[in-house]
């Protein structure tokens, strides 16, 4: 009988619930064009989305919002990073059955992303595959936020001031 998955054996990690996957589900309040509307509303510049931009979602779950945005737009880059490898599977199967190559996934813990040191993974890792200026455009963290431990919340808060810096 083969062993359970590592984050079987801790169902719950940071607050975060590992014990099965999340549900298939797409949320347009955070699609870029929603995000530029608020960000306007709120006095901010936000990317020109006619032209390339960049994406991280913190807690991506599924995948599937990312590769619809993705194939909404064509000329941008999105990433989506997620601590379960279930969802990091099933978004790279959606992304490859659907001829993306604008989006990519990485099964990371947030805590260690943002050079600190966690049980899931105690190495801390390097952000994934930066732009040569290291900053993103849109940093989006859907519900992950209201459920997780406070280290979560303030790595989530460190790896968006990290990236975007534009």
């Amino acid at each position: 009988m083969p062993e359970p998955a590592p984050s079987s054996l801790r169902p719950f990690q940071h607050g975060y619930y590992s014990g099965g996957g999340y549900t298939y589900n797409a949320y347009p309040e955070y699609f870029p064009l929603q995000l530029s509307l608020v960000a306007l509303l709120n006095g901010h510049r936000p990317p020109r989305l006619d032209q390339p931009f960049r994406l991280v979602e913190f807690g991506c779950g599924q995948g599937v919002g990312l590769c619809l945005q993705a194939a909404l737009h064509p000329g941008a880059s999105f990433m989506g990073i997620d601590l379960l490898a279930s969802h990091i599977s099933h978004g790279r199967s959606l992304a490859a059955a659907a001829g993306l190559g604008n989006v990519s996934f990485r099964e990371a813990d947030l805590i260690a992303l943002a050079g600190g040191s966690s049980q899931h993974d105690p190495s801390p890792l390097q952000p994934p595959a930066p732009p040569a200026d290291g900053s993103v455009d849109l940093a989006i963290c859907h519900g992950v936020l209201s459920w997780v431990s406070r280290e979560v919340q303030q790595a989530v808060w460190q790896l968006s001031d990290r990236k975007s810096t534009r």
